[in-house]
């Protein structure tokens, strides 16, 4: 949402839970596919302050939902043509109902 009208239609996010473990701390993955350097650093923001929102903001609204403790990790990743790609669409969840 913090990038929607700068990047509107070329990002995508895949996310994954790892146990919580010992912890309590439930923890969870996100890939940011983007499509061009262009883009990542769009995401980014200067000096990683946009990034820093998106994680701070991601990790209260999960928290607030599960209500538990949470930790996100997040990673932009610069794709070229996933959009294009079956495998790619796949991964994010996306199905070809044909």
């Amino acid at each position: 949402r913090l990038v929607g009208a700068e990047v509107p239609y070329s990002i995508a996010v895949g996310v994954t839970a790892d146990p919580n473990g010992e912890t309590g701390v439930e923890c969870f993955h996100a890939e940011i596919w983007v499509e061009s350097k262009g883009q990542k650093f769009i995401v980014l923001g200067p000096g990683g302050e946009r990034l820093k929102k998106i994680v701070s903001k991601a990790r209260r609204e999960v928290a607030k939902v599960l209500e538990i403790e949470v930790d996100i990790d997040i990673w932009i990743k610069v794709r070229k043509g996933w959009m294009n790609q079956a495998s790619s669409l796949a991964l994010l969840g996306y199905r070809d109902n044909l």
